[in-house]
């Protein structure tokens, strides 16, 4: 049985816990070691010796702890901040790399329009921008007439230059593409005048840059949709294309003169050292001070230039490349805006200088043609073999001279079979047109194929007449020269055909070139457009003869059935008199079947020819 009451075990627990039981043990055990003259006043400093220390000790505790929790803390964020410094320079040389490779594709890019307006606007857009867009200065758009094949029908040359926007970032699309903008309608415009420079040297010259901070501020800005809060930014791109015939021509003349007076110059050079050192000798041999004269070769060679090539024959290309921030409500940041600018510039000076390398390269490449001989003189010998078979050959048609049509189609027929056979033979020469960035004469081309039934929708720039030379190149290939090959101007055509490929129309496309001017630029060229020439006119001439045959045939039938009604007229009219010639009784035993037997065995009836019907030509119209 437990005789201590409750409240006394709390209590007994209290004085025994380490905080007052174990302390004062520990200090009665202190005071019997030293066993002091004074021990109640030993034991009450000891107890107050042993509190100080106890809470020095429970702080320093804390201060370490507080000391320790910091040091972890702060290697924790030391180790967060080299891994976010890690990943960020990580992040930013692949930016870099990005960025390198952006512009070094830029840089190799061979069709640099095609890239502006797709994936450069892709790229930039994803600085922080809503959209960026690129205009191009173009005269108006305009609908084709069905019966128009002009190269230009698509613009409309009589109304005033506009902005044409041609591309967009994908998102843009819809709003902005075939948008147009009058240059002095809104802000854009202004990127294209002409800004005169201060007469003041220290004053740099305005940049051409056009920025509205706030969009919703400036009333001259022309919306696409609605308005909203951001900024635009335009800056022009402007750039000298050269990649046009007429500088292709310049090209190889300016080229040829500049080789020779290179080569002159040089001569010229060695010349004028030799004699340089031959009075630096005589000077020397008659013991006088060469110093002055070699002083002045120097000079020589220091002022010397050599022969230089005049700048390509071009054309100035004005675009404007737009940036906006609209439904941002932020604006474009300078180091943003010359970023922009630095990108714009970069891409006008890559535009024009692979437009140079190109035409130089399609100008060395003609100059190599031409090495090889001179396209003018070689077509003339295929002339002159041309005319002579077909000269061996026409004597198997002497039997249609009095039929002059027949017999000159039959004569050009064969014409059309020697050439055939000169084009199958040059067809490297044509072939090697395919590595040339700019071809003459595109209409030819343009013509042969529609009249070999290409679809003008693959050949041509969308919504325009004009070829699409690199497009076209696909189908310079053999299964071409097999389709003329196994060309047949002969016979009906009544297979549908698009009213662009009828004959009058490819007549017509055919009839601002001459052999002889293509003759200069490429042998299969040339033949090639005399084939399709005579393959027109011997297709509109077999119509012509069909027509004509069907014509006459219709004619003598007409004459037979003329000819055998008069008879049969005249029969029953000859019938009658010798009926009433007769007396009564002859009447009675007149045998009408041997009468008619007998007439008709004197006047026969024509044969009359057998009707065909119309040929269908649907390649032909008549003019």
């Amino acid at each position: 049985m437990d005789l201590i009451p409750e409240t006394d075990k709390i209590d007994m627990a209290y004085l025994k816990s380490d905080k007052i039981g174990k302390v004062i043990c520990k200090g009665l055990a202190e005071l019997y070691k030293a066993k002091p003259q004074f021990p109640i006043e030993y034991f009450a400093n000891w107890l107050l010796n042993y509190c100080k220390t106890d809470t020095n000790k429970s702080q320093l505790d804390h201060h370490l702890q507080v000391k320790e929790d910091l040091i972890h803390q702060q290697q924790e964020f030391q180790k967060l901040n080299e891994e976010t410094q890690h990943y960020l320079e990580i992040e930013n040389q692949k930016q870099q790399e990005i960025e390198t490779q952006f512009k070094q594709e830029i840089k190799q890019h061979l069709f640099h329009q095609k890239f502006l307006v797709s994936k450069f606007c892709d790229y930039l857009v994803e600085k922080n921008l809503t959209g960026v867009y690129v205009g191009l200065v173009d005269f108006p758009s305009k609908n084709i007439a069905e019966a128009d094949d002009d190269e230009n029908a698509h613009l409309d040359q009589e109304q005033p230059k506009l902005i044409k926007y041609i591309g967009a970032n994908k998102n843009h699309e819809q709003i902005i593409l075939n948008k147009t903008l009058a240059l002095d309608q809104g802000v854009t415009g202004e990127v294209f005048k002409e800004i005169q420079p201060s007469d003041d040297p220290n004053v740099p010259t305005p940049s051409s840059v056009v920025y509205v901070p706030q969009v919703t501020k400036e009333p001259r800005m022309v919306y696409f949709q609605w308005p909203k809060l951001g900024a635009f930014l335009a800056i022009p791109l402007i750039y000298n294309s050269c990649l046009l015939p007429g500088s292709l021509d310049a090209g190889i003349e300016e080229r040829l003169r500049f080789k020779k007076a290179f080569v002159d110059k040089q001569a010229e050079k060695e010349a004028d050292i030799i004699k340089f050192n031959e009075r630096i000798k005589e000077a020397t041999d008659a013991e006088q001070d060469p110093e002055p004269i070699q002083q002045e070769l120097q000079q020589y060679l220091a002022d010397y230039k050599d022969a230089e090539e005049a700048p390509f024959l071009s054309q100035k290309r004005q675009l404007v490349v737009c940036f906006d921030t609209l439904g941002q409500d932020k604006e474009i940041s300078p180091e943003q805006r010359q970023y922009f600018e630095d990108y714009v510039n970069l891409f006008a000076t890559e535009w024009q200088n692979t437009e140079n390398r190109l035409l130089s390269h399609d100008i060395d490449q003609m100059i190599q043609y031409y090495e090889q001989g001179n396209p003018k003189e070689r077509s003339e010998q295929l002339n002159i073999q041309e005319d002579q078979q077909v000269e061996a050959g026409q004597g198997q048609f002497d039997e249609l001279k009095e039929k002059e049509k027949e017999y000159q189609f039959e004569i050009q027929s064969l014409r059309l079979t020697v050439v055939t056979s000169q084009i199958i033979g040059l067809k490297q020469d044509f072939l090697l047109l395919k590595e040339f960035r700019i071809l003459k004469f595109p209409g030819i081309l343009q013509a042969l194929l529609i009249f070999l039934g290409y679809d003008k929708q693959d050949i041509c720039e969308s919504g325009t007449n004009q070829l699409d030379w690199n497009a076209t190149k696909f189908y310079i290939n053999d299964e071409l020269f097999n389709k003329i090959r196994e060309y047949s101007h002969r016979g009906a055509r009544p297979e549908q055909i698009k009213p662009y490929a009828k004959l009058n129309r490819i007549r017509n496309r055919l009839q601002k070139f001459t052999v002889e001017s293509v003759e200069e630029y490429n042998v299969c060229y040339s033949k090639l457009l005399k084939w399709l020439v005579l393959a027109v006119k011997l297709r509109t001439m077999d119509c012509e003869i069909r027509r004509d045959k069907i014509k006459k045939l219709r004619s003598e039938i007409e004459q037979a059935q003329a000819e055998a009604q008069k008879i049969q007229e005249d029969k029953e009219t000859k019938l009658e008199e010798h009926k009433a010639g007769l007396q009564p009784e002859e009447l009675e035993i007149f045998n009408k079947e041997e009468w008619e037997l007998k007439y008709d065995e004197d006047h026969p009836l024509p044969k009359i020819p057998q009707n065909v019907e119309d040929d269908i030509d649907f390649d032909y119209d008549e003019e």
